[in-house]
């Protein structure tokens, strides 16, 4: 298929139209603030699944939360990923946090209910000597068990993938992973967490917090005042501007990532698979979530200004990775953050209330040339129809790894942000450890990799190897 017929199926679509959220619960609003009474022990910025995960955590252990999302819970990039969970391919610092998620992956959902995730498995494919070695590189590095991970033999990879066409110079497999569907992962954490007595409410921003002899004592929403001993910020995108309010310096950037999903098609692999910019995950309803795997946006915004001296060793280190696989552009997302910051100086209403979800521009050319390679790998692809297809934004750190981490300096205080698109598989044990951090619990992770601190104290961190 052509590119010309590609974008013009992709052009015919309703523009960047997010996930159906599924949860039919009705969680509290703005107005029912007012009648609440009462402080809690932590408040919670932020309703994506990071978020929900801390509070359901913290409510369980019998804690009393709250947890405030300006918008919609998992409006943003919580349910605009892919679904990936995987405990292979990670960061040696981050592989023991995976490896806790993917068990409470594998453990969530109560007998009979539908469960989230499924373990699909996730295969790797590499056309060239290139990223044959890179796969390789880590196999031979991190030694996995066998049943954890193993590169495939063209006969295996044939068997499990029948319909695959081309010549690939290499495959790894990873059985033991897969995908959940984001919307019904929201859906799960959000209702377990209300059950468990979490307040929950939405379209109700935060201005920001107040603090008492040194200690992060309230904070201090559009529709009123909540005292708290702690705060957990896990605003995503938005929390370096949070942050920065209160004077508290987390360097982040934005990067886009557009995905498409499709109608059911049947007789389909049901093996998430990762090729040559494209890759796709099988959902619940037969359908499947498409990405590019080899292209993002970069928006020229503010963020790039304030924090790219930051970002500078970690390019030079991965220039060959960044320059395929980044594309600067003055997109309309730079550009509302432009304006964000004149508006701020003018007064009126603030840029939480003012976006209440970021819903980028998506790039149609991207999601073509994914769905070109797709169907030359898959041609059972072709005839395909597209339900849907919108953008997400990924908050990115210097070395591409959470800051999840109290802030000494504003005790009570405690981050959970730069999650680098990394966040939703690692989400159940990262809410769990912003839990611990929230109420001074020793972890059962260490953290001190994740500490803001290294930006500052001359640790000069770097990306690891990772793919």
């Amino acid at each position: 298929m052509g590119d010309g017929v590609a974008l013009a199926r992709l052009g015919g679509l309703e523009g960047n139209a997010p996930p159906q959220h599924v949860s039919h619960r009705r969680f509290l609003s703005a107005s029912d603030l007012a009648s609440d009474s009462g402080d809690v022990d932590v408040a919670i910025v932020g309703g994506g699944i990071i978020g929900l995960f801390a509070a359901l955590t913290l409510s369980r252990r019998g804690f009393s939360v709250a947890l405030f999302e300006k918008g919609r819970l998992g409006g943003e990039q919580s349910t605009r990923c892919w679904g990936w969970c995987r405990e292979f391919g990670r960061d040696v610092r981050e592989q023991p946090l995976a490896a806790k998620a993917m068990r409470m992956w594998r453990d969530a959902g109560d007998a009979g209910a539908q469960r989230p995730f499924n373990e699909s498995g996730i295969v790797y494919l590499a056309r060239t000597d290139d990223q044959a070695e890179r796969y390789t590189a880590y196999l031979d590095r991190y030694a996995p068990p066998s049943d954890l991970a193993r590169a495939l033999s063209k006969a295996e990879l044939a068997e499990l993938l029948p319909d695959l066409k081309e010549d690939w110079a290499f495959a790894l497999y990873m059985p033991g992973d897969g995908r959940a569907d984001p919307d019904l992962a929201v859906a799960h954490a959000a209702s377990a967490a209300a059950q468990a007595d979490a307040r929950i409410y939405t379209h109700c921003a935060v201005h920001g917090f107040e603090t008492k002899a040194g200690r992060v004592s309230a904070i201090v929403t559009e529709h009123g005042r909540v005292g708290c001993q702690s705060l957990i910020v896990a605003a995503g995108a938005w929390s370096s501007l949070f942050c920065r309010d209160h004077g508290v310096t987390l360097p982040l950037i934005k990067v886009i990532s557009s995905v498409l999903a499709t109608e059911p098609l049947a007789a389909a692999p049901r093996t998430s698979v990762f090729g040559d910019g494209f890759s796709f995950g099988r959902q619940r309803d037969g359908g499947y979530l498409v990405g590019h795997g080899g292209a993002a946006e970069l928006p020229l915004g503010p963020d790039l200004v304030r924090f790219g001296s930051h970002f500078i060793r970690g390019l030079r280190q991965e220039w060959g990775f960044v320059k395929s696989y980044v594309r600067p552009r003055f997109s309309g997302l730079a550009a509302s953050d432009w304006r964000d910051i004149a508006l701020r100086w003018m007064g009126g209403i603030g840029p939480y209330e003012r976006r209440r979800v970021l819903n980028p521009p998506l790039a149609p050319e991207s999601m073509s040339a994914a769905l070109e390679r797709l169907q030359r790998a898959f041609p059972m692809f072709d005839s395909v129809r597209i339900k849907q297809r919108w953008a997400g934004v990924m908050d990115i750190t210097p070395d591409a790894l959470p800051v999840m981490s109290a802030v000494p300096q504003r005790a009570g205080l405690v981050i959970g942000a730069g999650f680098s698109g990394h966040g939703f598989g690692l989400a159940p044990a990262a809410g769990e450890a912003l839990a611990d951090l929230a109420t001074a619990r020793e972890s059962d992770i260490d953290l001190t990799p994740f500490r803001l601190s290294r930006f500052f104290d001359g640790s000069r961190p770097l990306p690891g190897l990772r793919f």
